[in-house]
């Protein structure tokens, strides 16, 4: 199993994203997506996917580190699809999401256009 430098190296052109070192902070939510250039249109995608996924609410001044292990694995997950990232990696991405929540995603998924999405477990 690569490390996640390895997978980096491997996959230069890609947002990485592994499961197994969610890449999410603990700021506000707003915070979380400007590092990731998520524009505010597409914040309000990731709010509304998190919230129809999760069942529970949240708002841009939501503070991460006050969600499960579960939910930033769903949330990190949402703000990669929905950054300007035009391909995006997923290692083990789906090991602290249940297999509702999975098919929810990638229900996203499949409604991306002009996006590459590769998803190895």
């Amino acid at each position: 199993m690569n490390s996640i430098l390895e997978n980096i190296e491997e996959n230069q052109d890609f947002l990485v994203m592994d499961g197994r070192y969610v890449a999410i902070g603990t700021a506000t939510l707003r915070e979380e997506a400007f590092l990731y250039n998520v524009n505010p249109e597409n914040l309000k995608k990731v709010i509304a996917s998190f919230q129809k996924i999760a069942k529970i609410s949240i708002n841009e001044f939501t503070c991460i580190r006050k969600l499960s292990g579960g939910q930033k694995a769903l949330l990190s997950t949402l703000i990669a699809i929905y950054s300007p990232a035009p391909k995006i990696l997923f290692f083990n991405f789906f090991d602290a999401i249940d297999q509702e929540k999975k098919s929810q995603i990638l229900e996203i998924v499949k409604g991306c256009k002009n996006k590459t999405i590769e998803i190895r477990d």
